[in-house]
């Protein structure tokens, strides 16, 4: 086993990062976690292993934001698979989603150290002998994106275009990995100018990219529409939950987002049904999503979670843009300027600071 690395040892281990991105990480020990296992990434993130005073034991990636500095996106899995992604989180704020994590799928608070929590009850049989080298990434299925693309060469640059696209997981992660992969010099400079298929696997590592054989895209309707109606569904449950001092406002704004994301649905579904017979059982695909009950201890973590929810679906219009026509293609470039601009002025127009959304 490693030895294990205190928060005194973080400034020398992430030299050359910021020093509110160390306070962060070294925050996650102070909290209560016991960090073994630390490295830096090649896009200047990190990865470490840790385990809870309860037993728990994470993996943790934050890479920073495309385009955004001082942002980094959080992927955050545990040994017995469950996951979650914050991305866009600011740097002094890592150790609040692991934080979160923990809170939302094991009822760890952290309000205790390392060794109080260890002699608490049931985590102290739990906690005997764990190993943080036995997690590897065998527990989670591999995340597999297949995409087909073209190199377009021109006097003034060279660019990727995207022709068609399959993914197995979450839309947001999808595109965040997939934005990295073609952002990459490297690989850009390998692309042929022919239409060339690649499957990209992606881990805590980095990413192994490799050609592969014509593909059927998926279908792009069917995607967006789950990802709409999910998003629909958890800004219902969050406007019919929210309570706090501003609870008028934050109701009325979420309200809307629902209302007005109806009237975008029925459009996707009414031009869907134009090349086909039937709509996608949509009620069969939200089946596949995940909602959680929330307590939300501020209004601007339940701001945030909303801003997460809007930013899965706009992840899936973006992702799955290349699979429609030119005519679609502009209804959907509406759509996503929509959500992008008009949708985040509101968010941030809100600057509150007592929020909490009951029990569903």
């Amino acid at each position: 086993m490693s030895k294990p690395i205190t928060a005194g040892l973080i400034a020398s281990l992430l030299s050359g990062m910021s020093k509110a991105f160390q306070n962060s990480v070294a925050d996650i020990i102070d909290r209560g976690l016991k960090m073994e296992d630390i490295k830096k990434t090649e896009d200047g993130g990190i990865i470490f292993k840790a385990v809870s005073g309860g037993g728990t034991v994470i993996k943790v990636k934050a890479v920073p934001t495309s385009g955004r500095e001082g942002y980094f996106d959080v992927y955050i899995k545990s040994k017995d698979g469950k996951k979650d992604k914050y991305l866009g989180t600011q740097e002094d704020k890592i150790d609040d989603k692991v934080t979160e994590f923990l809170d939302k799928h094991y009822g760890e608070t952290l309000e205790h150290g390392y060794a109080e929590a260890k002699e608490d009850g049931e985590a102290n049989g739990r906690i005997q002998d764990v190993d943080l080298n036995e997690f590897n990434d065998e527990t989670v299925a591999s995340q597999k994106i297949q995409v087909k693309l073209k190199k377009i060469t021109s006097s003034e640059e060279v660019s990727v275009k995207l022709l068609s696209v399959n993914a197995n997981y979450d839309p947001a992660f999808a595109l965040a990995d997939l934005t990295n992969v073609v952002n990459n010099d490297s690989f850009v400079a390998s692309i042929p100018e022919s239409e060339t298929c690649y499957e990209i696997v992606s881990d805590e590592t980095g990413y192994d990219v490799n050609p592969c054989e014509d593909f059927q895209a998926q279908d792009g309707f069917e995607q967006i529409l789950k990802a709409g109606f999910a998003l629909y569904l958890k800004l219902v449950m969050t406007h019919w939950n929210i309570k706090g001092l501003n609870f008028r406002e934050i109701h009325n704004m979420v309200g809307d987002f629902a209302y007005n994301l109806t009237y975008e649905l029925d459009s996707i579904a009414e031009i869907a049904m134009q090349t086909r017979d039937i709509c996608p059982d949509v009620l069969e695909l939200v089946k596949q999503e995940s909602f959680d009950n929330r307590i939300f201890s501020s209004e601007s973590e339940c701001l945030e979670v909303v801003r997460q929810m809007i930013l899965g679906y706009v992840s899936a219009l973006e992702l799955y843009y290349p699979c429609f026509s030119h005519d679609i293609q502009s209804t959907l470039d509406n759509y996503i300027a929509r959500w992008k601009n008009e949708t985040e002025y509101k968010l941030r127009a809100m600057n509150f600071n007592n929020c909490t959304s009951a029990p569903l």
